[in-house]
């Protein structure tokens, strides 16, 4: 019982750094916003940490008088008074009943979506390749990611947590359309967005005694998409506009069918016709004022994407 009245205080520790991180977080987002879109997304990922790493934990061990061992700080004592260990271990029982619901929801729709992508074949066209290669090499991304074909999506993605595939459906792209798709898709895998997806699916469930930590993966999954796109405009300065590079997007959005189903585990250039709603009107503001295309703003809004 003890080890699981522990487990449970680590949680609740780390519920607390979380929850007071993600307080600061929204205070400041408006601030961060002006800014750079990118700065609100990399501190929402410091959060998503806060909420993992047990920080707060660690300090209460190795400070909190009465609860260390007499012959050295590494040796924490793991004891509890009185009733404090059976009131920590029912309710640690309680999370985790309600933690394995949520874990096996999570693998359910996990395993059903690498059941869609599992049918692939590797790209062998060679001026997609070529794109392919001539983008990873402008983004300086030097890690092994591959490419394939499958039939069974509906929008290019990146696939994986520490090895990252991008996946392409049998659609046929211009050169244009390939620049885009690759830069957007590669500058997901360099901010590890797949990675800290699964982060906040984790938080969720851990922390779903909370409402805040239950609102970090849309969170995560819409200024992660904010984020890629200023990224992916910056990248592409020398090959496309700005105005280009979202006009590219939304004609592609329209090959997608309308009752898609938007996803939030793997990350993708569009979620069905959500993808317009993940580009706010400040990062929208923060691209034109920077790249001085005033256009752009006119053009989202009469597509829905602003």
């Amino acid at each position: 019982m003890n080890l699981i009245s522990q487990i449970f205080l680590i949680i609740l520790i780390a519920c607390f750094t979380g929850t007071v991180s993600l307080g600061f977080w929204r205070v400041f987002q408006p601030l961060l916003l002006k800014r750079d879109p990118r700065l609100v997304y990399a501190t929402l990922r410091f959060v998503c940490m806060m909420y993992i790493v047990p920080f707060g934990y660690l300090i209460v061990r190795l400070t909190w008088r009465g609860y260390l061992r007499a012959d050295g700080i590494w040796k924490p004592n793991f004891e509890m008074a009185g009733d404090m260990d059976l009131v920590f271990g029912i309710a640690g029982i309680i999370w985790l009943v309600f933690l394995i619901k949520n874990v096996a929801d999570s693998m359910v729709e996990f395993i059903r979506w690498k059941r869609l992508c599992r049918y692939r074949i590797p790209v062998a066209d060679e001026q997609v390749c070529a794109e392919f290669l001539k983008v990873k090499n402008m983004l300086h991304i030097h890690r092994k990611i591959g490419i394939y074909y499958s039939s069974s999506i509906q929008s290019p993605m990146v696939t994986g947590v520490f090895q990252y595939n991008i996946l392409l459906p049998k659609d046929h792209y211009s050169r244009e359309e390939l620049a885009v798709i690759f830069c957007h898709e590669l500058v997901h895998c360099k901010h590890n967005d797949p990675f800290f997806k699964i982060c906040s699916i984790y938080i969720g469930a851990m922390q779903h005694m909370t409402s805040g930590a239950k609102h970090i993966l849309p969170w995560i999954n819409e200024w992660s998409e904010c984020a890629c796109d200023v990224s992916a405009v910056c990248a592409l300065r020398d090959v496309t506009t700005p105005k280009r590079y979202f006009e590219v997007i939304v004609d592609l959005m329209e090959r997608m069918p309308e009752d898609s189903k938007p996803d939030y585990i793997f990350s993708t250039l569009y979620e069905s016709q959500q993808r317009g709603k993940n580009i706010s009107i400040c990062t929208v503001v923060f691209i034109c004022g920077n790249f001085n295309d005033h256009n752009l703003c006119s053009k989202l809004r009469s597509s829905g994407c602003a």
